[in-house]
């Protein structure tokens, strides 16, 4: 084993991501392992380097889907604008749907704060939810 190789064990503790993440990941084809004679899981370095990546991607809300897409173009060292537009426009669509969506909801709950005021014991009728 490589100084740069790391044990699922290893990997899971430096990427803050369970063992069965981790497992998950390499079944969908996100993270790959070489299996030493034992059977243990080996990873290398530049895997968490890649974990940061997708789980980066997945909390700004990346499909692993679209996560596999985007790590297929990188991977093939040639990536064209024209493959990775269509993917960044649809996310940014969806982005911008959901923040529409966050500030109507915001909206609601500030009318709903304004209605009761700091009356704690008040009975709020008027109330938008």
């Amino acid at each position: 084993m490589s100084a740069e190789s790391l044990f699922i064990g290893q990997l899971s503790r430096k990427s803050g991501l369970s063992r069965d993440t981790l497992r998950f990941y390499e079944k969908e084809g996100i993270l790959k392992s070489n299996r030493l004679s034992n059977n243990y899981r080996v990873y290398q370095g530049k895997d968490l380097d890649r974990l940061r990546f997708v789980e980066s991607a997945r909390q700004a809300g990346f499909s692993l889907r679209e996560i596999q897409k985007l790590l297929k173009l990188s991977a093939s060292g040639r990536g064209r604008c024209a493959d990775y537009e269509p993917v960044a426009k649809k996310k940014l669509r969806d982005i911008e749907t959901r923040i529409k969506a966050l500030e109507e909801c915001r909206a609601v709950l500030q009318k709903s704060l304004t209605c009761c005021g700091s009356r704690e014991d008040a009975l709020c009728s008027n109330m938008p939810v």
